[in-house]
């Protein structure tokens, strides 16, 4: 379905999370197709009880809770599967993701962009582009200087659930939002 599920991975971050959701739901509010997935990797703060909460705010959420700890890309994978449009925003809770930039991320996914991501150093160089998202999506690691912070359209997120290798990434169009590290 069209749209954006928009997964924001959660750790011991009960201070950020109600207003990341008031920010995103106003953010997206023009846009009807969108809903917010928060997935706790078994917060030991009050995180999960501020998630119940924020359920009762918008059925545009949904939350996951984990009762072990997991690596990131597992977290990702959970949040996929509960995803119900064809494109998909990752950010983390912490407060650092500036949310204001949600709508330059979806301007540029609008223009066509298949994969619009960030960067706190930021690059001009495309063949580092590549490797993020051959090394985020098909080996499920992150580099280092890329940010948890990045929108995947259609062709990238099937690829993304499925498993599968993204064949032909020159046929893809990368777009970048820079941005500043607002710090924990």
């Amino acid at each position: 379905m069209s749209g954006i599920s928009v997964i924001i991975t959660v750790d011991n971050d009960q201070f950020y999370l109600e207003a990341i959701a008031k920010k995103l739901l106003i953010n997206f509010d023009s846009k009807p197709d969108f809903e917010i997935i928060f997935v706790d990797n078994a917060s030991e703060d009050l995180s999960g009880v501020v998630l119940e909460d924020l359920l009762t705010i918008s059925n545009k959420i949904k939350i996951k809770r984990f009762e072990n700890k997991f690596e990131i890309c597992e977290l990702l994978r959970e949040g996929f599967k509960l995803a119900s449009y064809d494109a998909v925003m990752v950010m983390g809770a912490h407060y650092h993701h500036p949310v204001d930039c949600v709508n330059e991320f979806v301007d540029k996914y609008n223009s066509g962009a298949d994969f619009v991501y960030s960067f706190e150093t930021p690059t001009d160089n495309p063949d580092s582009i590549k490797k993020v998202v051959e090394t985020t999506v098909l080996q499920n690691e992150f580099p280092t200087n890329i940010s948890h912070f990045w929108l995947a359209g259609k062709k990238v997120f099937e690829k993304l659930k499925s498993n599968l290798p993204c064949e032909n990434l020159d046929s893809l169009q990368f777009e970048c939002v820079e941005y500043v590290n607002m710090g924990e």
